[in-house]
């Protein structure tokens, strides 16, 4: 690819690549605390009983 249409081109992958990094957690699991306080919970029931 030459001219115009290549400045074009590289102009998008420019600009998608500095997006991504403005972003670098887009895509990633969120955390789930809800997980952890469960675990947390089970401990506590785990001394309890014990």
């Amino acid at each position: 690819m030459t001219g115009r249409k290549a400045v074009l081109f590289k102009e998008l992958i420019c600009k998608g690549a500095a997006w991504g990094v403005a972003h670098p957690t887009l895509g990633m699991p969120s955390r789930r605390r809800r997980i952890a306080r469960q675990e947390t919970q089970n401990r506590v029931r785990a001394q309890v009983a014990a």
